[in-house]
């Protein structure tokens, strides 16, 4: 409701929203603008799906998001779960013909189209490349020097192995996870495929870095 009322009285060219936390201010704002959602992590959907909802649910959700039975049931029920992103997907159907909803990379654009069926519906879910800006790369070269970029890693790599008591081999071939573990960062496909990849690889090392979640 405070997301709602900000674009109401300040009244922006868009309305750009990331994943599903302020995704249900579109069923509050009075003026109808473009939205622009962008999907991160698209697994939690603000979703509750302990059980099958049902009126006695939906009354309960209108309490605290100050909102009618009715339009909660219609608008934020899908499958018997209660999703805060289904609003603003159903927001960019009706007034943008299902346009203008992206998630930060192609591949993940392709899987959450396909996996999440609040989406389905959508004529494309599009990606965008997070590519390093112009002048974040000439202040790297700056830092680094033309060329010197392959040397800096070289050296991180034999800190990393150090610090963790890995194998010294600069030509190790190093993958690292940065993040919490928990599903939704797809810690449980590493989990399925570590041993294969390091018995496979006898130049492979993993790395797992961040707090213990689900």
């Amino acid at each position: 409701q405070a997301v709602a009322r900000i674009i109401d009285l300040e009244a922006p060219d868009a309305f750009h929203c990331p994943d599903f936390h302020a995704a249900m201010a579109v069923m509050y704002i009075e003026r109808p603008l473009p939205v622009l959602l962008v999907l991160h992590n698209a697994e939690y959907q603000g979703s509750i799906a302990t059980q099958h909802m049902g009126r006695t649910e939906a009354r309960h959700f209108a309490d605290v998001f100050n909102l009618p039975v009715k339009r909660i049931m219609h608008e934020t029920f899908i499958e018997g779960k209660f999703c805060m992103l289904k609003p603003i997907v159903d927001y960019v159907q009706r007034y943008q013909g299902g346009y203008g909803v992206c998630a930060v990379s192609r591949n993940y654009a392709l899987e959450a189209s396909l996996k999440h069926t609040v989406l389905w519906g959508l004529p494309e879910v599009r990606g965008i490349e997070n590519c390093m800006p112009e002048a974040e790369r000439a202040g790297a070269r700056r830092v680094l020097g033309d060329g010197c970029s392959e040397t800096a890693k070289a050296d991180a790599k034999m800190v990393i192995q150090e610090k963790y008591g890995l194998k010294k081999d600069p030509k190790a071939r190093m993958f690292v996870f940065l993040g919490r573990w928990v599903k939704q960062k797809g810690v449980d496909y590493i989990a399925d495929v570590a041993e294969w990849l390091l018995e496979t690889y006898a130049d492979a090392q993993l790395v797992m870095i961040g707090p213990v979640g689900d």
